[in-house]
């Protein structure tokens, strides 16, 4: 019997093992890591909504330098018109000066919206750079950090299937009406078996009567006060 009883402490140190490893598992930081990929998605998709913003404003920055070209050239040719004495009128060429002078403020607006345009694409480029950047950074980590995990988690699984191999051959070596007691015992009480040290029962600290410490029983021995199932150490 003593032999059966080492093989039940064995399975039941082994669900222990077992149960301790599994709330490890679950208790392995996977929030921060989705946390941080949640992070890189929205930087990811920061990126994409600020470059269409850029090449819209590229466009508009383009849109603008044509305007002001085709405005100053207007400018250079009623200049030319005005300058070279072909108007000898005088009310016409006070006409074209206005008209010329009308031009030269018109340039000077045009040439503040190429240039709010091509600052507005330069913060762009800039803010797309430094976001490409923290991005970088972040992937980096994200890809330490579960590179991490999936070693953690891995050395857990490779632990788990150990202890699962050593549980069924130690299962495979305990007789079935003796493995019935301890499963039938386990509905009832959590770690159905407890050794006797020193005359203490291991699962509730009681003493044990010298009278059971010193038995060795053809059938299980019960502590009187918890109920386990008792492996003494003199067996």
């Amino acid at each position: 019997m003593k032999d059966q009883l080492k093989l039940l402490w064995q399975l039941q140190s082994l669900e222990q093992e077992k149960k301790a490893l599994t709330a490890k598992k679950e208790k392995i930081k996977t929030d921060e890591v989705r946390r941080l990929w949640q992070e890189i998605r929205l930087m990811g998709q920061a990126v994409i909504a600020d470059r269409d913003k850029l090449m819209c404003m590229q466009k508009v920055a383009s849109r603008h330098e044509i305007d002001l070209a085709e405005v100053a050239d207007q400018l250079r040719q009623m200049e030319e018109h005005l300058y070279k004495g072909e108007i000898t009128n005088i009310k016409e060429m006070e006409q074209v000066k206005v008209k010329c002078d009308t031009l030269r403020q018109e340039i000077g607006a045009r040439e503040e919206d190429v240039l709010r345009a091509m600052e507005e694409c330069e913060r762009l480029a800039n803010q797309i750079s430094n976001i490409e950047e923290q991005l970088k950074k972040k992937k980096s980590i994200h890809s330490v950090k579960q590179q991490g995990i999936t070693q953690s988690i891995g050395y857990v699984e490779e632990c788990l299937e150990e202890i699962d191999k050593r549980y069924h051959i130690a299962l495979e070596k305990i007789e079935q009406k003796t493995y019935d007691q301890y499963a039938s015992l386990a509905r009832k009480i959590v770690y159905p078996v407890a050794k006797v040290e020193n005359g203490v029962c291991s699962g509730c600290r009681r003493g044990i009567p010298a009278s059971q410490v010193s038995s060795v029983a053809a059938h299980p021995v019960y502590c009187d006060n918890c109920g386990r199932m008792l492996l003494m150490d003199c067996q």
